[in-house]
């Protein structure tokens, strides 16, 4: 037990060192600590000065000039804001970019041989077995069924859009079937007949219109 404890002790130790230490290949945590906190003081400050020092500076009795200095006040304040936030995301960036962490069954002898408690940036076999086998069961069993489908569905659409003579009611949005082309005749003679006639208006296309939108509707005159 007493062994063990230390091993544990040992392992925090290297982690710590890891995730805290400042030399290159550690993710010096402590820095990016320091530089948020300093960060997030200066976003309170900003805040107040909005929320309630700009506003003081606001009265009846402050210059133009006084408004001036503090308005530049602020946009230096918020220019030091976003400085900071760049050089947090760039440290971070510089930290992080390399590594991938998976902490689930880190095999311990692969661990002891880690430098500087480093995690390694590759699935372990175990978890590579794990995810293909994810993969296989969620693969959908019912292939049948959606090759059904689409048969199916392609019958349909080969019904409505092709006329056979010995199909009842098949071709309803094919222009050769009788009955679209028909309707289709009607409207360049009636369309021909308004442009002999000027004037004549749209009331005799009407029910050749509405005749058209039924069947396209409803697939029956």
């Amino acid at each position: 037990m007493e062994g063990e404890a230390r091993q544990r002790e040992g392992y925090a130790a290297r982690v710590q060192d890891f995730a805290f230490g400042g030399e290159p290949g550690k993710l010096n945590l402590g820095s990016i600590l320091r530089k948020a906190n300093e960060m997030y003081a200066n976003l309170v400050r900003l805040e107040q000065e909005l929320r309630f020092g700009f506003d003081a500076s606001h009265g009846s009795n402050s210059s133009n000039t006084n408004k001036a200095k503090k308005w530049n006040h602020l946009i230096d304040l918020f220019s030091m804001i976003h400085r900071q936030y760049a050089a947090l995301v760039t440290q971070m960036r510089d930290n992080l970019g390399y590594w991938a962490i998976y902490p689930r069954r880190v095999d311990q002898a692969l661990a002891m041989k880690l430098q500087g408690g480093m995690i390694s940036p590759k699935l372990l076999v175990e978890q590579e077995q794990e995810n293909e086998a994810v993969v296989r069961e969620s693969d959908f069993r019912d292939a049948g069924l959606i090759e059904e489908t689409v048969r199916h569905i392609g019958e349909i659409v080969d019904r409505i859009t092709n006329h056979r003579a010995t199909v009842q009611g098949s071709g309803v949005l094919d222009p050769r079937s009788p009955e679209l082309s028909g309707l289709w005749a009607e409207m360049k003679k009636d369309r021909k007949a308004r442009a002999a006639r000027p004037g004549a208006g749209r009331a005799g296309s009407t029910r050749q219109l509405k005749d058209m939108l039924e069947f396209m509707r409803t697939g029956n005159l």
